[in-house]
């Protein structure tokens, strides 16, 4: 074959692979013994110059059966058939070699955009939890906000009626002092509604109602039903207690304090004043303390009535009268005021 330069046999010359090529007979000649100059049984193959149509014609037959009967030149022919095979052979490998790791190549593409795809959708439904979580921390918050307001504002409502409560008293009669029970230390006004402590004791006698160790004195009007309310005038004294005990309650003595006493008290220096077991004590200075006293439920409620303050209830079940009771240890007074004073 002129065009590919290479040597083929009858069957490639007929092919596709060679249409409309030009083709050249190949002779060969074996050399005769040393006239040619060559090797005994060497096998000579020339390619001559193109001949025309009718030369082709003419000499096409001799050179059939030339290749034909010429052993060197078919062996020639099929060695170079079967490198063409090989090539053709590697070339169609490498090829699918080629097309298999495109193939690989765009699988692991895919996969990749599959693994991308997949890691934004966890990014996203994760940023969708964290959102959705921060909104349940948020609702939480505001539930446990509105919880304290309620009960903020349950605890201010409660202490709101207990004021209400004690300005509704139904005896608010002015509470006076019963000078039978006064400590000999304690002085008492023309009107008995102050005291205040003395450093001389008075030549009182000593009646079985009077206090002798404490300097304690009680109203002169028992209460075993209904509510009453007083209030007392402190902010003078630098030592007090007030609030209520029995009837039946020990005066004489150190027993007085131990039970049925129930009351607020206030000290200057608090580590001087009396330790007793029913007590609130008041840390701050105040001018008034109102005392309301619920003897059917069994309440003694203590507020400041000049900032409608509460400052304590105590609650348990009465069986006695009950006394308002005022304890001062300090020479300025304690003074009882009327209740519609302020």
């Amino acid at each position: 074959c002129l065009e590919d330069k290479q040597p083929v046999c009858l069957a490639c010359r007929d092919s596709q692979q060679h249409d409309n090529h030009t083709f050249r007979p190949i002779r060969g000649r074996r050399s005769g013994g040393g006239t040619g100059g060559g090797t005994e049984g060497q096998v000579h193959v020339e390619v001559e110059r193109p001949e025309t149509g009718a030369e082709q014609g003419t000499q096409a037959e001799p050179a059939k059966q030339e290749t034909r009967t010429d052993p060197a030149v078919w062996v020639e022919l099929r060695t170079t058939t079967t490198e063409q095979t090989e090539q053709q052979t590697t070339m169609n490998t490498t090829a699918e070699q080629t097309e298999q790791q495109t193939t690989t190549a765009e699988q692991k593409t895919t996969r990749a955009r599959q693994q991308t795809t997949t890691a934004e959708q966890m990014e996203a439904q994760q940023k969708t939890t964290t959102a959705e979580q921060t909104k349940q921390k948020a609702t939480t918050a505001e539930q446990k906000t509105t919880r304290a307001r309620q009960q903020t504002t349950t605890a201010e409502q409660t202490e709101q009626a207990e004021i209400k409560a004690a300005v509704d008293c139904v005896s608010s009669a002015p509470v006076i002092l019963d000078p039978n029970t006064a400590h000999p230390h304690l002085v008492l006004s023309d009107d008995l509604t102050r005291l205040r402590w003395s450093l001389t004791s008075q030549p009182f006698p000593d009646n079985p109602e009077r206090f002798d160790e404490y300097a304690c004195v009680l109203g002169s009007e028992g209460f075993n039903s209904g509510t009453h309310c007083w209030d007392v005038e402190v902010k003078e004294s630098l030592c007090w207690h007030l609030g209520v005990t029995t009837a039946s309650n020990q005066r004489k003595g150190h027993d007085f304090f131990n039970a049925d006493v129930w009351c607020v008290k206030y000290h200057e220096s608090p580590f001087l004043s009396l330790v007793t077991k029913f007590d609130f004590c008041v840390e701050q200075k105040l001018d008034r303390v109102r005392v309301h006293l619920d003897y059917d439920r069994g309440t003694v409620s203590f507020s400041d009535p000049v900032t409608n303050t509460h400052l304590h209830t105590f609650t348990t079940t009465f069986t006695d009268t009950v006394l308002p009771f005022f304890w001062c240890y300090g020479l300025l007074p304690l003074k009882i005021l009327p209740f519609d004073s302020l």
